[in-house]
Order: C-alpha cells, then structure tokens, then sequence
C-alpha cells in the first residue's frame, strides 16, 4: 500500500499516479497477503539485455595449383595425404654461433655471413679432417651446387654452425641413407643418440620436431620399400625483428624431402645433374656452366681448393708418424691408414 504524507490513496486516482510520482515523496511497503503489482514493479531490478557481439562469416579462399590440359578428362588416381599436408610449425631455435651477437651489434652479419661459413668449414677440415665434406670441401662459388653426401660418424660444433651460415645463404640438398637417419630419429626422440649425434638432432629440431621427421621417412619408405637413398633441401634465412628498442634475431625454417634414389646420386650422372638444376633454380642463380655445351668441364667439378688443402695439411701434421705410434696410441691414428692414398 503507498501512503502520501501520511494520506491512503484513493482508489480512483489509480490511474494519476504517474502524475503524482512527480510532486510527492514516496516509500514502497510490502504488505503480506496483498497483491503488490505496483510496489513489485518499482523494486523490480532493470533488465539487462545480453550484449549483442556481431559474428563475422569466415572469408573463404581458394586455393589453386597449375595443371597442364592434357589432365583434363582424365580420371586422376587418389594419392594418399602427404605428411606435409598435416599442419606443424617448424621450431624456430635460439641457438646460433656464439659470434652472432657481435656481429649483428656491428651490424656486419649479412656482410660477414658467407666468410663465417668458409671459416667453421676450415676449422672442421683443420680439427677433423673434412668428414664428409672430403675431399675439398663445398665449391667456393658455388656452395649449393653439389648435394652433401652425409656420412654418419662426428657432428661436431663446428660442422653445426657451418650449416647454421649455408642455410642461411642458400637452399642446400643433403643426401642421407634413409635406414640410418630413421635409426637416428629413434634414438633421438627418446634422448638416447650417441654424444657425437646430439648436434645433428639440434639441426633437424630447427625445421621440424624428431617425430615429424619420423613420420615423413616412414611415409616415403612406405611409397617404395626398395629405396634407399633420400634428398632433402633445407633454407633457414636469418632475419632482424625489431621489439621496441631490441633487435632479435628470427628465422624462416623450411625444409622438404625432394627425391628419393635407389642408389647414390653421385653414382648416375643424369640424376645428380638433374638435381644440380633444380638447386640452382631454387637459389635462383643459374650459372652458364650449369647448361655447359659441348665436353667443357664446370668449375665445380674441378677439385681445388687452396685454403683446404692448406687445413688438411695442419691435420695430417698434428698425426705422429706410424713408426712412432706408442701402444696407447692406435685408434687414433688408424684413420691416416684409411684416408691416405696408396
């Protein structure tokens, strides 16, 4: 019941009452037993309307890949989902050669990358050997141009910076025995790789996760069991991204399995000229010796190299003559008996 100035309200004034509200001061009681639609209605708290947040249609893009016309009216065979089809983000490692930091504050490390590559190259030809870069290492013009034949053995520091530099500067093809790097991958995914190894599972981390990579090799094997040789190009360029007033260094992994071989490239002559090609396109840079005409011999097929051939002689010195060689001594010095030529 609404009492004004200690007045009841008549009945009849019902319908003035919006008019009063304005004049006259007011409480609201409850009395029980009554039907208060008025008294309800002015303590009813306001209704709140839920926000209405417009809901964008998601845009739709095509995507669309050459195709000659002789593909067309022909029925295409379904072909299995390729791994590369399942979306996985390459891991974009921190890790770089310790003189990166100096050279970017010099700002000297786009000049300067191709020299630090020659460099950690050197060191593995002058504290190793060469590996499997022998005999003379990469072509100095030309570092692309011939797929590394991988040899699993040492993957030391050196030989992993090495490759941080070349797959910065280019698009490189390694040749890898598929049964031992999908050895490796096992081992590597449960952290049981030999200590020598560790180094070649941080260059793969940086492209892709170890069972990605496991995925892939089964994959391919699963497409021809009698293969046995496999391609795969790695690019990892370097570039500089500005976080307020910090300059960080990121990367652009890419990597994919180009081919595989029933037998070593280097062992038919039309496949690895074949593979020099499409290296060549991808670092867009096509040498006229690349087509040569007639027998001339391209440059990189001509085993010179000053500089390494300078590294391995300081290798072959540090090696004590075999008449010297003491009991505690033999392993170590077998590998001239290997490397050196009757």
């Amino acid at each position: 019941m609404l009492q004004f100035k200690q007045k009841e309200v008549p009945h009849s004034q019902l319908l003035r009452w919006a008019e009063w509200f304005s004049r006259f001061s007011f409480d609201v009681v409850h009395i029980k037993g009554k039907t208060n639609v008025l008294a309800d209605t002015l303590t009813r708290l306001p209704e709140t309307k839920p926000l209405k947040i417009p809901v964008s249609k998601p845009v739709e893009v095509f995507m669309f890949r050459p195709s000659s016309s002789k593909e067309k009216g022909k029925k295409k065979q379904q072909q299995l989902p390729s791994p590369f089809s399942i979306p996985c983000n390459p891991n974009t490692h921190p890790e770089h050669p310790p003189e990166v930091l100096a050279l970017i504050l010099e700002k000297r490390f786009h000049k300067e990358a191709m020299n630090m590559m020659l460099s950690y190259q050197l060191d593995v030809f002058r504290n190793f050997g060469g590996l499997f870069l022998k005999p003379l290492g990469l072509h100095p013009k030309y570092p692309f141009i011939n797929p590394i034949k991988f040899q699993f053995g040492k993957f030391p520091e050196e030989l992993k910076w090495m490759f941080w530099y070349l797959t910065h500067l280019f698009h490189i093809g390694i040749e890898f025995f598929i049964h031992d790097l999908q050895h490796l991958l096992t081992l590597a995914i449960h952290n049981e790789e030999a200590p020598e190894m560790k180094n070649l599972a941080t260059f793969l981390k940086w492209f892709y996760p170890l069972e990605y990579w496991a995925d892939m090799l089964m994959f391919e094997s699963l497409k021809n069991t009698r293969t046995q040789w496999i391609v795969i190009v790695f690019y990892k360029p370097q570039y500089f991204m500005q976080n307020g007033s910090a300059t960080q260094l990121a990367s652009l992994p890419s990597s994919w399995i180009h081919k595989t071989y029933f037998k070593e490239v280097y062992e038919n002559p039309a496949d690895l000229k074949q593979l020099q090609k499409y290296l060549c396109q991808l670092n867009k840079i096509i040498p006229s010796e690349i087509w040569p005409s007639g027998n001339s011999q391209a440059p990189w097929e001509v085993s010179t190299n000053p500089s390494i051939e300078k590294a391995l002689e300081e290798y072959w010195s540090n090696i004590p003559d075999p008449k010297e060689w003491s009991q505690e001594y033999p392993i170590h010095c077998s590998q001239i008996i290997q490397d050196t030529p009757a």
